[in-house]
């Protein structure tokens, strides 16, 4: 879709090697610092305290972790371009 927009039923493929990180960025949704302006809410990057949280609570002890939140870290760049549009 143009402009990065995603509708309700569109389907994304994510790699086997990708689905760890991809679930936990997911699990993050809540986590987002966001400033609200009077024009727009603008997205400035996730609450890393909190990713660590969830990533505490969810990833199996014998998971990367460094390796994942570097995988989230990536994602949540090209989220910010997305989430925050012409606003960046």
């Amino acid at each position: 879709m143009p402009g990065g927009e995603v509708s309700a039923t569109t389907t994304v493929e994510v790699w086997d090697d990708h689905w760890t990180a991809f679930c936990i960025f997911r699990a993050c949704g809540t986590q987002w610092r966001v400033l609200a302006t009077r024009t727009a809410l603008l997205h400035l990057g996730l609450d890393y305290p909190g990713v660590d949280v969830v990533m505490r609570r969810l990833l199996p002890p014998e998971i990367d972790d460094r390796a994942v939140f570097a995988d989230v870290m990536a994602m949540e760049a090209e989220a910010l371009v997305v989430l925050n549009g012409d606003a960046a």
